[in-house]
C-alpha cells in the first residue's frame, strides 16, 4: 500500500525499516508512551511484517476497482 502526497508519503513497512524501527521503538523517551511489554527485536519486526503483508494481500483479494455511475445511470 502507498498513499502519497505533496508533503506525505505512507507506505507499508519493508525489510529495510528494521534497523531504524528498533532503534526508535527501543527509545526510553518513546517507549515510555508505548504500552508495556517486552522489547521489541529483529524477530518481532520481521513476524509483524509478514502479518501485515499477508494482512495487506489479503485484503486485496477480490476486489475490483469502482466506477461511479452517471446520474442519468441512476
Amino acid at each position: 500500500m502507498r498513499l502519497e502526497t505533496a508533503r506525505l508519503i505512507i507506505r507499508s513497512f519493508e525489510p529495510r525499516d528494521a534497523e531504524p524501527w528498533i532503534r526508535m521503538v527501543t527509545d526510553p523517551d518513546v517507549r515510555r508512551f508505548l504500552p508495556p511489554g517486552p522489547v521489541p527485536t529483529m524477530e518481532t519486526f520481521q513476524s509483524a511484517l509478514e502479518r501485515r503483508h499477508a494482512m495487506e494481500h489479503s485484503r486485496r483479494r477480490g476486489r475490483l476497482p469502482r466506477h461511479r455511475q452517471s446520474a442519468s445511470a441512476c
